[in-house]
């Protein structure tokens, strides 16, 4: 493979299982390591984080590509229509290129990654600006879903960094 997209879902349904299976854990890690592009939005973000807190308060362990952790609230963190506008080129584009998407997740940071942060995240009316999205080497992890439908240049610079990596 020249690329992994980890999309949204539900991690904190399934950590004994994903935190069990320490093979596919290393060899994400190793792919991440090796400056493969790997996009991972919401639950796939989760994933990548050093470890998942569920409700009761267990850690588990995850892949560990950022140094971070997520502990499960029992309600919306976050929700609504986003607008991502790149500070950093990554693998979905270069500064400036802006996204639309949505934000939707029931965990909240309880250690943030130290990695640069990606984009500045602006609600549907581009206003409440915070930072967000991050990256370590070629792999981008967000809480935020983008549409690429949105800025078809970012499927295009997604694709372009998996051939490049391929070569």
């Amino acid at each position: 493979i020249q690329a992994l997209y980890l999309p949204g879902g539900y991690p904190e349904l399934h950590t004994q299982a994903l935190s069990e299976n320490r093979s596919m854990l290393a060899n994400i890690k190793l792919l991440a390591d090796s400056d493969m592009p790997i996009w991972a939005e919401c639950g796939g973000f989760m994933y990548l984080m050093k470890e998942i807190i569920d409700q009761l308060g267990e850690p588990w362990p995850m892949v560990g590509v950022f140094d971070a952790a997520c502990k499960m609230t029992g309600q919306i963190a976050h929700l609504g229509y986003r607008t991502a506008t790149l500070q950093l080129p990554c693998p979905l584009g270069m500064k400036g290129m802006k996204i639309r998407g949505h934000e939707f997740h029931y965990s909240t940071l309880v250690k943030e990654p130290e990695n640069s942060q990606v984009y500045e995240l602006t609600d549907r009316n581009d206003a409440n600006p915070r930072p967000e999205g991050y990256l370590y080497k070629n792999t981008l992890g967000s809480y935020a879903h983008l549409h690429l439908g949105s800025n078809p240049k970012a499927a295009a610079a997604f694709v372009g960094s998996a051939l490049k990596f391929g070569v």
